[in-house]
Order: structure tokens, then C-alpha cells, then sequence
């Protein structure tokens, strides 16, 4: 007599399945329910903790800051630093800057209307690797102090503020208290750094302000190829140590990382944030295990209505290995 399972154990195991319905159909939905909302909740945090930048090769896009000693709450002020960055790091490239600005739009289709813009460096649709729909994106030369004023815009805030207008590169449209000349429009869906449906040039210069000192500015840029976020983050720490040693009065206290770019932007770095997810991770783990541990009950209960039977196989010559088999299949 084999002591693995056999046709035959698979048999009698199916007709107990079948004798006791209530115990499969409750071990069964049980399982179904537990496995079902323990993958949707793992994927949802998954997807939460690391979201998917919508653009090509979007995970390899990613945010710099200066950590404080206050979590959630880096210093921004990096004007200066970011000037020395552009020219110093090998394994981020094409590194860019952006805040955001409010204006009023005055496109001559109705009253002056509030809008939030994007001052970005050139470098910022690069990043972003998609091709204008009409006219082109911002170029470095846009970004000398002096240049005719020009703004980007969406596709969605083509059609609905200027009629989808095929004629709108060159048009002039003031925003706040300047005209500035259409240079282009993006596709539709596009809303790089945060959607955004206006694009200008950052303006600003390093030497009107002292360190850590002018606008907050959100710096990102392009992991290079092959480089990983490990190693990016390696020579990150490495310049931000040089740079503590340079201006002890200023940066002694801040620490330079480099982050997936939406986890800074989703504000998933806040200490309220990690802690509401690690509790959900554990009421999820928790359903689980209270799932696991009524099945593991039912099924005692099951054992013990047959031990009369266990008894009997036993003293015929089966073993534990097979009396076990025969109770789980």
C-alpha cells in the first residue's frame, strides 16, 4: 500500500466535500472572500506606495530634495544648489526645476479667469519625452532674462478656453500682468509635473539671493540608463555631504535624496501617511488571518466528528501520512 495520495483518496475525498456542503461552502467562499480582498488591498497599497508616472519609461523619472529634521517638510529653497547640480550629477540627467504660479488669464473670450502655471526649465519635457501637438515646447533659450515672454499650453485648455483654435501658435494671451506669445500645445492627456495646463519659462536668478533663500522650487530629472535608484541615490549622498562640508551654517542639517517622482508629489513620504498605511497593511493581514484561523476551526471540528473513522483506517493499516491526506483532500 503506497503511502502518498491516490486516485482513490482524491475520490473519497470528493464525495466528503460533497456530503458535508456546508463546511465546503463556507471554508470555500471564505477563501475566495480572504484571497480576493488580500491581492486587491496588497495591489491598491502597492499601487499607492509606488505609482506609475504616465509617461514613457515613467518609473525612471524621479524628485530631489533636501530632507530636514521635520519629516515631511524638505527644504525647497534650492535655487543655488540646483545651478551646481545641473553641472555636478552623471547618473540623474537632464535635471529640471518647477514651481507653480497663479495668474489670471485674459485670452479675450471672456472675463480675466485665475489659472495655475508651470515656470519649468526646458529640460522639464525632455524629462517628460513627448512632442508637442502643434508648434514646439520651451527651449534653454527661453529661459534668459530678456526673452520674449512664451507659454505652452494643453490640450485640454486649448479646446475649452480658445475653441481648439488651429491658428493659436503666435497668438498673443496675457497672463497676469505680461502678454505672452503661444509657442505650443502639448497632446491631449498631457499634464506634466502635476497637472499642469500652462507652461512658462523659470526665470530666476541665483546671484539675487542668498542660500537657501528665493523661490521653492521641486527638482526632478531622469535616472540615466542603466543607473538605479541606489546608485543615483549613492553619488545624491555623497554631493550633499561635500556640500554640508562647503556651507556647514546653511546645510549641516540637510540630507540630499533622490525619490521616485511621484511618491514626493502624492505626499507619501509624510509620517501620517506611512503610519494610515501600515495600519491598513495590518487590518488586511489581520482579515487573513482571521479567515485562516475559522477554517482551521471548522476543520478541527470536522476531524473530531471523525475520529471514529480515523480510529478504524488506522487499526486496518493505513498511515498517518495517508489518514492525513485523506482529511485535507
Amino acid at each position: 500500500m503506497r503511502a502518498g495520495i491516490s486516485w482513490l483518496d482524491l475520490k473519497l475525498g470528493a464525495r466528503m466535500l460533497v456530503k458535508h456542503r456546508g463546511l465546503t461552502l463556507i471554508g470555500g467562499f471564505a477563501m475566495a472572500v480572504a484571497i480576493a480582498v488580500g491581492a486587491t488591498a496588497f495591489e491598491a497599497i502597492s499601487e499607492v506606495l509606488d505609482p506609475a508616472v504616465p509617461l514613457q519609461e515613467g518609473e525612471r523619472v524621479v524628485s530631489l530634495q533636501y530632507a530636514t529634521d521635520n519629516p515631511g517638510d524638505p527644504e525647497r529653497r534650492v535655487l543655488h544648489d540646483f545651478v551646481a547640480w545641473r553641472e555636478e550629477f552623471v547618473s540623474v540627467e537632464h535635471l529640471g526645476a518647477f514651481r507653480t504660479v497663479e495668474h489670471n488669464l485674459v485670452s479675450g473670450e471672456g472675463p480675466p479667469e485665475p489659472i495655475k502655471v508651470a515656470e519649468i526649465t526646458a529640460s522639464g519635457f525632455r524629462v517628460a519625452r513627448a512632442a508637442p501637438l502643434l508648434g514646439r515646447y520651451l527651449i534653454p533659450d527661453d529661459e534668459r532674462d530678456g526673452a520674449q515672454p512664451v507659454v505652452v499650453i494643453g490640450h485640454e485648455a486649448w479646446q475649452s478656453r480658445f475653441s481648439g483654435d488651429p491658428d493659436i501658435v503666435g497668438r498673443t494671451i496675457q497672463l497676469g500682468a505680461a502678454p505672452h506669445i503661444v509657442v505650443g500645445v502639448m497632446p491631449e492627456g498631457f499634464q506634466f509635473p502635476v497637472s499642469h495646463q500652462f507652461w512658462v519659462p523659470l526665470r530666476a536668478d541665483p546671484s539675487a539671493y542668498e542660500r537657501l533663500q528665493g523661490p521653492a522650487l521641486y527638482v526632478f530629472g531622469r535616472l540615466a540608463p542603466g543607473v538605479t535608484l541606489e546608485e543615483a541615490q549613492a553619488e545624491i549622498t555623497t554631493i550633499g555631504r561635500r556640500a554640508a562640508a562647503a556651507y556647514p551654517e546653511t546645510h549641516e542639517r540637510l540630507r540630499l535624496r533622490v525619490l521616485p517622482y511621484t511618491r514626493e508629489h502624492l505626499d507619501l513620504e509624510h509620517p501620517l501617511v506611512r503610519v494610515a498605511l501600515r495600519i491598513l497593511q495590518l487590518l488586511v493581514s489581520g482579515l487573513l488571518v482571521v479567515v485562516a484561523v475559522n477554517l482551521a476551526v471548522l476543520q478541527y471540528a470536522h476531524t473530531v466528528a471523525r475520529l471514529g473513522e480515523i480510529a478504524v483506517r488506522s487499526a486496518l493499516g493505513a498511515s498517518r501520512r495517508r489518514i492525513l491526506a485523506q482529511l485535507f483532500v
